[in-house]
């Protein structure tokens, strides 16, 4: 049993910031923003790859969740992030879909087998410049 199943069982003890009879959405326990939460289904999905037209409900209904936990938690108004990643080039760390809603100060480079090279944030080791593209994160998206 994958770790998000053992989360939906409540094997794994989490305070669900939502749930419904298809997916629950929790805060996750290694951040990267902010605001990090994850929207994942109550049903085992190992990835996008997987879901079938069956699941087009449970899909609609995880954005869905992931917009009203943006507005829940005042980061809708100047944006968010959402991202799917799939299978192990595409970052996916855990073989269960989850759809993070995020608040967008933190960036990343990707390489091309999906790594992250690099954080393009300003810090006093990269001193804000990315080394894959050369170029300053001031004024950047």
């Amino acid at each position: 049993m994958c770790i998000f199943c053992k989360i939906v069982s409540r094997e794994i003890p989490t305070e669900f910031l939502y749930e419904d009879d298809l997916v629950v959405a929790f805060r996750d326990a290694r951040p990267i923003a902010p605001v990090h939460v994850l929207v994942i289904p109550k049903k085992h999905i190992e990835s996008v790859a997987d879901i079938s037209e069956k699941d087009e409900k449970l899909m609609g209904r995880m954005i869905l969740v992931a917009k009203k936990i943006a507005e829940d938690l005042k980061i809708s108004k100047n944006g968010y992030k959402l991202l799917f990643r799939v299978g192990e080039y595409g970052g996916q760390e855990v073989r269960h879909i989850h759809l993070p809603p995020r608040s967008a100060e933190r960036r990343f480079a990707f390489g091309q087998e999906g790594k992250i090279l690099c954080q393009t944030e300003k810090s006093a080791a990269n001193k804000g410049i990315c080394p894959i593209s050369g170029k300053s994160e001031k004024g950047s998206r």
